[in-house]
């Protein structure tokens, strides 16, 4: 098997269940399964534990779905039920029925549960697209599958002797009688009747509530039996079935009298069944039958029907409602005679023996039932061993009445109890029987004593403890306690030893630590106890620390403390109370930093402990202090002169926004920088400063800008001060003048800085000064009344025009002023006299259109109100789709009309001219179609209407034919065919040879119009000749050499007549044989080919011809009546070619079909697979054959 898939797939095969009344899906990728429920059936692997499987990641997966089938249906009718429409294949699983579409299986099985038989439907599939190793893992599955491991015993095949769990161990036409191969036919009788009942009831359905009678074709009315003829041909043809189904075995039990006949139990001259209550007026089958029976009843006026079978297992019996009644013979119960179970040695293998026999000599099937909850103990030892344990199992012996109980290895010590059940297969044929098995343990394992020990904690720790078992009952189980944390214990490999190992990590003191074991079937040991004791040693400080003082905010500070730890473990520093800006490092011990703090002296604490320091009891011998001062001292510096851009500087107005304005533009700002001699400089200030002044805390940068000329004008002498990092101080001075300043809208005319004016800035240059301290004046782009030079303006729009709305004189533009207003004047001759081509009175300097005289922008003006000639009253001209007709039009076209639009569909084209057909337009509402031509034969007649049948043109490409009227067979269907010629249409047209107007091709004109003929292929009865055909060609119409009284041959067809010149009669009835002489035979069959049956060539027998009519002697399969005959063949298992062994002893013996008797040579020959021959208790070799 291919090594693909996890264990899990196994784990989901072992370990499937179902919820009762339910269905589900089991993947095989699942690592965990559902509750248990009684309702699933245990399944397993054929052969143990079935392939090795390893983990490999793969996409695919193979599922399992269960189905309760309470209807006991077949595999084949659950899937129709269904309403699937595949075509599966059938198959085998396990012996059960089974079918197969595609990538699914369908089994029907069995689940036995609480004494009960359950059906369910097992859907086993994979995903698509899988893998070839998957289906290769699927096909496996399926071959090793195996249903009901919860129904174990054996049985044997038939009355021999040989041993069988199911009929595919049993030779051909002989079946198994263990618990489970009766189960496993039990379901198929129970789909068979599943089956017939629908049938049945499709039948009643259909036949207004009846069931057939069988009235007649049966030994007894109303009544067959599956070995009956009638089975088959009387109720299997009434439910119109080619077959129906039979039986598994299909045998009727002992007929008893032998006037009846062994397969149908029928006495044909006493017209009776064997039937062992003959007098009840109940149908009941002869002990022992395998049979299904059809049974009509007539009651109350009502005839009802009994479709059953005679089941084997007790719990089919109970599932199925369908039992048939069977004889009450007597049947004694079989009896168990003995058993030798000795005492079981715990991890020894296990033989005992129990007896049973029947007092009928009915063959026996055993069972053994171990389920009681004491055996978990056998299955399940404390850790697994080298071989798989399991109960006991029943094995057959050389002794026919006789069982082994057999176990590779007998479990934990205890009383085991179990049952064994023998059953003869026939009704009050059971017998169960308690017994027991003690298992003991020989002796018990012994640990051996151990001296204390010290562990330093963290440090390694290993040694080994030993132990002996006496009976090697290996691997030992042991069990410590009391172990440090850190150390652990394992098994050693050769299973009789453990070892501690690690390092202890734990408080540090003596631990007392036990131990034992016990074997592998749970023998205690003694227990040892020792001591472990944990310790730990402080560490040692070997550095000095510095004493030499430093400057606090200035000096760094540093000191490496230098320690050792005689164990070796990892060290811990730590530091207490350093002065601020001091740390240590916890890894390295280092104290660094620079002390942030005033002159003073600090005591120090510096502690080294190692990694165990928690641990440790006392806590002060995992740990070392030492003592010492750190002296910090002031630092002393300067603050320099201020570095300064420049002592005096001009006030910066807040009511000037824009520096340019100012007279004094600079310097109009102060920077300056305190410099200090300090190392560890940390804050600037200032005092006696204006309020415009401000410092940078940080940089000690002064930056500020006088805004106001009444209040920062003066001198000012300024302190600045710095501070270091330890509050440490010094302080300087400087001084600082600040002047007034002035500019443009200060109020103050400044002639010394060229201003003409000066109104305070007040935002408006609509007066006489501007913001700029100028006067304002006519072309300035802003109107003042008056300006700065006392001119009062009506506009003023700062350009030479004067064709616009203001002249370059700062007035407003008007007619007569002498200059043409751009867009708003046609004139202005400069007076206001009308009539001289400007008028400047009555038209405001504007032309007028009307007045019968072509002025500027005018194409015409014809001085009146109309526009329906030339002019239009705008002084334009009038054209085609201005939606008036004029003739002529501005443009002398001679319109016929004028709708305003450009559409060719209407009444009025686009050039002005009315509509006419013909004109290439189609006119919406009075023509179909227009195509400008005097074509009538294509789409569009000259009447501008649409082409169609009938019209009396005929459109070429379209039409066969058109004469202008709508009356068929006239020579051209207008109506029927749209002006074509059609075949079937009844009239003959051009082209055809007939038309009967038909769909039949057998009368004497063809669907094709054409007479019909011999030879056409059809047969007509007469055709157009008028001959009536028997025959054409091939086609016999369905008559063989039969229907004329023939045995076989061939009909033949000539001239379309049958000729019977082809048949025959059988000679002879084929298959069967006859005897030329003694040593040669004939073979009766067809030989020649004709379909007739005759004597063939001779044949020469190896052994001899005999019998009448005689066949050739020759090897057949076994005969019970020459079981201990000369030459049996003996069945090899690897397939090699068979060996001959012969029964030693004076026998009778058969040979040619005489008996004889004497004394064969003693020949036992060799097996091919190398194992003697035994010939009396047949272990190692089956006799299937032998020469009669």
């Amino acid at each position: 098997m291919h090594n693909k898939y996890k264990q899990i797939l196994l784990m989901s095969l072992f370990s499937l269940f179902l919820f009762a009344g339910q269905s589900f899906w089991v993947g095989l990728k699942f690592a965990s399964t559902p509750s248990p429920s009684t309702s699933f059936p245990p399944v397993g692997w054929a052969g143990g534990t079935g392939p090795s499987v390893v983990s490999a990641a793969s996409p695919d997966a193979i599922a399992i779905r269960i189905i309760p089938n309470s209807d006991h249906y077949s595999a084949e009718r659950w899937y129709k039920e269904q309403g699937f429409l595949g075509s599966p294949q059938t198959l085998s699983v396990d012996g059960y029925e089974a079918i197969r579409d595609g990538r699914t299986v369908y089994v029907n099985a069995a689940n036995i549960v609480g004494g009960a038989l359950y059906t369910n439907i097992y859907l086993i599939s994979y995903n698509q697209s899988a893998e070839t190793a998957t289906e290769d893992i699927f096909s496996q599955i399926l071959s090793h599958w195996k249903f009901n491991t919860n129904i174990s015993g054996v049985g044997n095949c038939g009355d021999s002797e040989t041993a069988c769990l199911s009929d595919a161990d049993c030779p051909d036409n002989s079946y198994c009688s263990s618990p489970k191969a009766k189960i496993t036919r039990d379901v198929k009788r129970l789909a068979d009747l599943a089956d017939m009942e629908i049938v049945l009831e499709e039948y009643y359905n259909s036949h207004d509530g009846q069931y057939p009678r069988l009235s007649a074709g049966t030994y007894l009315p109303g009544i067959t039996v599956s070995t009956w003829p009638s089975w088959q041909e009387t109720l299997a043809k009434e439910l119109n079935q080619g077959s129906l189904p039979i039986d598994t075995i299909n045998k009727l039990g002992d007929c008893g009298a032998t006037n009846f006949d062994p397969i149908t139990c029928w006495d044909e001259k006493g017209k009776m069944f064997a039937d062992p209550e003959p007098g009840n007026d109940i149908f009941e089958l002869p002990d022992n039958s395998r049979v299904y029976v059809y049974e009509i009843n007539f009651a109350n006026q009502v005839y009802t029907q009994n479709l059953c079978a005679v089941m084997e297992s007790v719990y089919a019996q109970a599932a199925s409602a369908n039992a048939c009644h069977s004889g009450t013979s007597s049947n004694t119960a079989p009896a168990f005679l003995g058993s030798n179970l000795p005492t079981a040695y715990s991890g020894e293998s296990y033989i005992g023996y129990i007896s049973a026999f029947d007092p009928d000599g009915d063959s026996l099937g055993w069972d053994l039932n171990t389920g009681l909850s004491m055996w978990n103990l056998w299955n399940s030892p404390p850790s697994s061993p080298a071989a798989p344990q399991s109960p006991p199992s029943l094995q057959s012996t050389n002794v026919s009445s006789q069982k082994a109980i057999r176990a590779n290895q007998a479990g934990i010590a205890g009383n085991y109890e179990f049952e064994v059940i023998i059953d003869d297969g026939k009704l009050n044929g059971q017998a169960t029987q308690g017994y027991n098995i003690l298992t003991v343990n020989q002796n018990l394992p012994v640990i051996q004593a151990q001296d204390n020990k010290t562990a330093v904690i963290g440090h390694d720790l290993t040694y080994t403890v030993e132990a002996q078992e006496a009976d090697s009952q290996y691997p030992l189980i042991f069990t410590v306690n009391g172990l440090p944390n850190g150390l652990s214990w394992q098994a050693a490999a050769n299973q009789h030893d453990f070892t501690i190992t690690g390092a202890p990590i734990t408080e540090t003191q003596t631990y007392n630590i036990t131990a034992m074991c016990r074997d592998y079937y749970q023998g205690n040991s003694n227990t040892m106890t020792f001591n472990i004791m944990v310790i730990n040693h402080p560490p040692v400080i070997t550095s000095v620390p510095p004493s030499s003082p430093v400057v606090g905010c200035v000096d760094a500070y540093n000191y490496p403390i230098i320690a050792a730890d005689p164990d070796n473990h990892t060290l811990e520093y730590l530091i207490q109370d350093p002065p601020n800006g001091l740390d240590i490092n916890s890894g390295t011990g280092v104290i660094t930093g620079l002390p942030v703090a005033r002159a003073n002296t600090f005591p120090i604490i510096a502690t080294v402990r190692d990694q165990y320091y928690t641990y440790t009891n006392p806590a002060t011998n995992a740990q070392t202090d030492q003592s010492f001062d750190i002296i910090v001292e002031d630092e002393a510096f300067n603050v320099n002169q201020v570095a300064v851009s420049d002592t005096t500087i001009y006030v910066f107005p807040s009511q000037v926004s824009d520096i340019s304005r100012l007279y004094y533009q600079s310097p109009l700002t102060y920077f300056g920088n305190i410099q200090t001699t300090s190392q560890s400089p940390g804050s600037y200030s200032l005092s006696n400063y204006p309020g415009f002044l401000a410092v940078d805390a940080n940089t000690g940068e002064i930056q500020g800008t006088p805004t106001n000329n009444a209040n920062h004008p003066g001198t000012y002498n300024i302190t600045v001060t710095a501070t270091n990092n330890c509050a440490v101080s010094y302080s300087n001075n400087f001084t600082l003048t600040v002047l007034s300043n002035q500019w443009c809208g200060d109020s103050a005319i400044q002639t010394n800085f060229s201003e003409e004016c000066d109104d305070g800035a007040n935002g408006a240059n609509t007066d006489q000064c501007t913001d700029q301290c100028t006067k304002t004046y006519c072309g300035d782009n802003i109107a003042q009344a008056p300006n700065g030079y006392n001119y009062t303006e009506e506009c003023d729009d700062a350009n030479s025009s004067n064709n616009d709305n203001c002249l370059n004189s700062c007035q407003n533009a008007g007619c007569g002023d002498g200059y043409l207003w751009s867009g708003h004047e046609a004139c202005d001759d400069g007076n206001n006299i009308d009539g001289d081509g400007c008028n400047t009175i009555s038209n405001n300097c504007q032309l007028i259109c009307g007045d019968g005289r072509i002025d500027l922008s005018e194409a015409c003006d014809d001085g009146n109100s109309s526009n329906s000639d030339q002019c239009k009253t705008d002084c334009t001209k009038t054209y085609c789709g201005d939606n008036i007709a004029q003739a002529p039009n501005g443009y002398n076209q001679n319109e016929q009309c004028d709708d305003g639009n450009s559409s060719n569909s209407d009444s009025c084209r686009s050039n002005c001219q009315n509509a006419i057909c013909g004109d290439g337009y189609v006119w919406s509402g009075h023509e179909q179609c227009d195509d400008a031509n005097t074509n009538n034969n294509d789409a569009c007649l000259n009447s501008c209407q649409n082409a169609i049948c009938g019209d009396g043109y005929v459109r070429s490409g379209v039409e066969q034919c058109d004469d202008g009227n709508s009356t068929n067979g006239d020579g051209c269907n207008t109506t029927t065919a749209n002006c074509q010629h059609v075949c079937g249409d009844g009239h003959v047209d051009l082209g055809e040879q007939c038309d009967d107007g038909n769909t039949s091709d057998s009368d004497q004109c063809r669907n094709d119009c054409a007479f019909s003929y011999c030879g056409d292929g059809v047969i007509q009865a007469p055709n157009n000749a008028g001959q009536n055909e028997q025959c054409e060609g091939m086609d016999l119409e369905g008559k063989t050499c039969s229907n004329f009284g023939y045995n076989g041959g061939l009909l033949i067809c000539s001239n379309c007549q049958i000729s019977y010149s082809g048949c025959c009669n059988n000679e002879c009835s084929g298959g069967s044989t006859r005897c030329v002489n003694s040593s040669t035979q004939q073979t009766c069959s067809d030989h020649n080919g004709d379909g007739c049956n005759e004597w063939g060539n001779n044949q020469s027998c190896n052994y001899g011809c005999g019998g009448s009519p005689g066949h050739c002697l020759n090897l057949t399969t076994y005969n019970p009546a020459c079981y201990y005959g000369t030459h049996a063949i003996e069945y090899c298992s690897n397939g090699n070619a068979s060996a001959f062994c012969s029964y030693k002893g004076a026998v009778t013996y058969y040979s040619w079909g005489y008996a004889s008797t004497g004394s064969p040579v003693a020949i036992c020959g060799t097996c091919c697979d190398n194992v003697n021959c035994d010939c009396y208790g047949f272990n190692y070799c089956q006799w299937i054959s032998c020469l009669y």
